[in-house]
C-alpha cells in the first residue's frame, strides 16, 4: 500500500478525510492525495458511469488538513431527464 493511499481510501468511502501533520508537510500531502485521485482509474470509471464528477477540495486549519469532494456539473443526457 502506498503511503497516502489510506487517506484517499477514507475520502472515497466517507467523502471527507482529515489528517494532522506539521505545516511544512502540508503541500506534500495535498500533492500526494491529488496524485492518488489521478491514479485511481477504477474510481473515475465508477463515478463517470453515474454521470458524476468530483473536484478535490481542501481546508487547512492550523495543522489539520480536511479533504472533501465538491460535486461538479457533468453533461446531462436526454435519458437523465
Amino acid at each position: 500500500m502506498r503511503q497516502y493511499e489510506p487517506i484517499w481510501n477514507r475520502l472515497k468511502l466517507d467523502h471527507t478525510a482529515s489528517i494532522q501533520a506539521p505545516v511544512h508537510l502540508h503541500l506534500r500531502i495535498i500533492k500526494a492525495v491529488k496524485k492518488e485521485k489521478t491514479k485511481d482509474q477504477g474510481w473515475k470509471l465508477l463515478v463517470s458511469e453515474k454521470n458524476l464528477a468530483f473536484k478535490l477540495h481542501r481546508e487547512i486549519e492550523g495543522e489539520t488538513i480536511t479533504f472533501s469532494f465538491i460535486e461538479i456539473a457533468t453533461k446531462i443526457e436526454l435519458k437523465d431527464l
